[in-house]
């Protein structure tokens, strides 16, 4: 269990980022027996909220705004945070070691938290700036793109740019309550930056037998307002052509928010550069959580970037305790989920184009899983409908297991016996 060094328990934390990472960092600050002060300052005025159920039970009315809370509102309160909603943090002066906010207002610190997440990518095509087209990263986003989808059952056709998770969580969610939807994407295959080939086909399909047109290798060439909707000019394989719509999400990923860290001179990338102890090289009093974050891997030594429930939940955590002293660096294994017209996906790793990828059952059969196999262990996978063998794919990447190739294409030898073997 780890244990608070007892000279750091006093210091004041400033944590850029009202969101899950930054609400965790707070929580486990004091979990760990902090009794500074804790400010915590986020741009939108909603208290911290989970993210994941935005493009899924949100929209379709399964959960209301108050079950997303991080921290249920009592518990909150009781954590002594200050928290100051509705504003943005103008700069750093990092001499001062000071925060000025958008009011006005500074405040001063021991320690500071970047956890500004990211941003929604535009489009850059002629029409992309037209203010009604949606984007999905915020609670505010969620509410409106719920609205318009209920106003659309039965009726209307929802276009969606960018066939990733968040476009396709949103398309299954859109044919749930009845709307048309039709999916443009850049690419060859769809989720393409987190399954394999074979279980993107499998995924297309599933979505086709949905009844969602899509189409990929698909490029948007410019969005038309016609009357209250649009009109997206595209050209695919078969070369031009137009696609209408009464309402269209831009889905095509979020751009790191590094702007706060690049303009107090602390070095960015594809995120906040961080160490392996999530503090920045430039400075050691500012560290970075979540999808803003850009760590240093122990296993690898490359940096990594993710945008994922379970980072910016066990990364914050880290956060908190490295403040507090802890000697061991933040690692994590690669872990997303995602649910679409009935199927659970579970991603453990990331894709390895040079790995092996070894066929652990069937679709037609119901679960299977892709695994990848390299240098004679497993160093990740995709589970579909197989959620029970997660945490045992997980330890096997984790502990870097020796393993034949052929036991663990074997469906009828648990995964779980392989850690024994």
């Amino acid at each position: 269990m780890f244990q608070a060094s007892a000279d750091r328990l006093d210091l004041t934390v400033f944590v850029a980022g009202a969101g899950q990472a930054g609400a965790r960092v707070a929580q486990g600050l004091r979990a760990a027996g902090h009794r500074g002060a804790i400010v915590v300052v986020g741009e939108e005025i909603h208290a911290p909220y989970e993210r994941p159920p935005l493009s899924k039970e949100l929209l379709l009315g399964e959960r209301a705004v108050e079950d997303l809370a991080v921290v249920p509102a009592v518990e909150w309160a009781a954590l002594g945070v200050d928290t100051r909603l509705g504003l943005r943090v103008a700069g750093f002066d990092r001499d001062a070691g000071r925060a000025r906010l958008s009011d006005g207002t500074t405040v001063d610190f021991d320690v500071a938290v970047i956890a500004t997440g990211g941003t929604p990518r535009r489009l850059s095509v002629p029409g992309g700036d037209d203010p009604r087209l949606r984007v999905l990263r915020g609670l505010d986003d969620a509410l409106a793109l719920a609205a318009d989808l209920r106003a659309l059952a039965g009726t209307g056709r929802l276009a969606v740019v960018g066939a990733g998770v968040i476009g396709l969580e949103v398309a299954s969610t859109a044919r749930r309550l009845g709307v048309d939807v039709a999916v443009l994407e850049a690419g060859p295959r769809v989720m393409a930056r987190v399954v394999s080939p074979d279980v993107s086909d499998w995924l297309a399909d599933v979505h086709r037998a949905a009844g969602v047109a899509l189409h990929l290798d698909t490029r948007l060439e410019a969005v038309e307002p016609i009357g209250s909707g649009f009109r997206l000019h595209h050209r695919g394989p078969s070369g031009a052509a137009t696609l209408d719509a009464d309402l269209v999400l831009v889905a095509i990923g979020i751009d790191p928010a590094v702007t706060l860290a690049e303009g107090c001179g602390l070095p960015v990338g594809d995120g906040m550069i961080v160490d392996r102890f999530c503090r920045s090289p430039a400075d050691p009093r500012f560290h970075a959580a979540g999808d803003v974050a850009c760590v240093e891997d122990p296993a690898t030594g490359h940096r990594l970037r993710l945008e994922t429930w379970r980072n910016a939940e066990n990364q914050a955590r880290a956060v908190a305790e490295i403040i507090l002293g802890r000697a061991e660096p933040f690692a994590e294994t690669p872990w997303m989920w995602t649910s679409q017209h009935g199927h659970d996906l579970q991603v453990v790793g990331r894709p390895d184009p040079e790995a092996v990828v070894i066929r652990r059952g069937d679709p037609a059969d119901g679960g299977f899983a892709r695994l990848w196999w390299r240098d004679g262990r497993l160093v990740g996978g995709v589970l579909v409908d197989q959620g029970r063998d997660r945490r045992f794919l997980e330890q096997l990447v984790t502990e870097a297991r020796p393993v034949d190739p052929a036991a663990p294409a074997d469906p009828s030898r648990p995964l779980r016996s392989l850690r024994a073997g």
